[in-house]
């Protein structure tokens, strides 16, 4: 071979060498590119997500006081008159409840047993982690849990003092289906709420995505 056919060669192979790097680099660059996205994708929607479930749970502690100023209620509870606390309490769930702003009112002593519930199903959540949380830290405790049904729900549990002394909790709770269908009108995406063993109570997506989602987040 003449030196030109090597030269030409070498030059040919070095621009192939190249190329492939070149093509290489790419595909890693575009990989980069597109976890970024998902990843600001994703946060973007837990962000709305937190803003919704936020929002219910504000106007929720902001109407607590619907409870909190209510004199019978905090005598009865007091006194351990619990059958008592019906007319008062119901009238405050009704109020709320047309609202908007809950969809369920319990009251516990303060053991965390559940001595007045409404709708009255509610009253199976006895010594519920956020009640029992109010009688230890003496504070406002919110988040999501799940109701009597084990499906999930935005709750704030809150104490009820008289003089300083806590005779007993309040309980709000809201479905999270308002707070689903305000995300799917803002985002117009699907959305699957899945619990620790990769179950889910509000989904409509197909069986596929969410085993993905369990791949991802390593869900039994």
């Amino acid at each position: 071979m003449s030196l030109r056919n090597r030269i030409i060669a070498l030059l040919c192979s070095a621009l192939f060498l190249v190329a492939i790097v070149i093509i290489a680099a790419s595909i890693l660059i575009n990989k980069k590119t597109e976890l970024r996205f998902e990843n600001a994708t994703v946060n973007a929607k837990i962000i709305l997500w937190n803003k919704i479930t936020e929002t219910q749970m504000d106007a929720m502690e902001a109407n607590s006081s619907s409870i909190l100023r209510d004199r019978d209620i905090k005598k009865n509870l007091q006194k351990k008159r619990f059958s008592a606390l019906q007319n008062s309490a119901t009238t405050s769930f009704r109020r709320l409840s047309s609202l908007g702003v809950i969809s369920g009112l319990s009251l516990a002593d303060v053991k965390g047993n559940i001595v007045y519930s409404e709708p009255r199903h509610l009253n199976k959540i006895n010594n519920s982690f956020l009640v029992l949380k109010v009688i230890s830290e003496g504070k406002v405790v919110r988040g999501v849990a799940k109701n009597f049904s084990n499906s999930l729900t935005v709750q704030v549990a809150f104490p009820i003092s008289v003089r300083g002394k806590i005779v007993g909790v309040g309980l709000f709770s809201k479905d999270l289906t308002d707070a689903i269908n305000n995300f799917k009108a803002t985002d117009s995406s699907e959305i699957a709420i899945l619990n620790n063993n990769g179950e889910s109570n509000y989904s409509k997506i197909g069986r596929a995505v969410q085993q993905e989602c369990r791949d991802r987040y390593r869900m039994p």
